[in-house]
């Protein structure tokens, strides 16, 4: 047998091969996948702390009746990022020490999904418990009202 004898039977098996490689590869693609994810989309400072220290003037917000050196507001994305609805989800939110989450709200109308949702409020932590999340609902927005926040200190955990 010459080497174009052994291409020619070659082919078609490595050809077989591939095929069936790749039908392997696609049904491990499209497999349900349970996975959570989360961002922070923006932190704008209402009042900073720098422009107490620019005016050189005690200068405080009152929220509640409370002072507090600066105030934040947070927009944060929590949703299922797989193909499989997950079940039973809890989220904690955790903020620098000096932090105090004034004001938790859906950014979006939840409508009858929002009654399944439910939020713990313990300062410079949030803890979000949710019933469930769809993947055709792929992200929720959540806005966070926080006085005495350091930039980058947000943190969650899905554990």
């Amino acid at each position: 047998m010459t080497v174009s004898d052994w291409i020619r039977l070659a082919v078609p098996f490595i050809t077989f091969l591939l095929g069936l490689a790749s039908g392997v590869i696609l049904d491990r693609l499209r497999r349900e996948r349970a996975i959570v994810a989360w961002s922070v989309l923006a932190e704008n400072e209402l009042f900073p702390k720098a422009v107490a220290e620019d005016i050189q003037m005690p200068v405080r917000v009152l929220v509640n009746g409370e002072p507090h050196e600066s105030l934040s507001l947070i927009l944060l994305r929590i949703g299922s990022a797989g193909t499989k609805v997950i079940e039973n989800v809890q989220a904690k939110v955790q903020l620098n020490r000096s932090a105090n989450v004034f004001r938790f709200r859906p950014v979006q109308d939840l409508g009858e999904f929002g009654k399944r949702i439910s939020v713990i409020n313990r300062g410079e932590s949030l803890e979000i418990t949710f019933q469930h999340l769809n993947p055709e609902h792929r992200a929720l927005e959540f806005e966070l009202l926080v006085g005495n926040y350091e930039p980058g200190s947000v943190t969650v955990d899905l554990a």
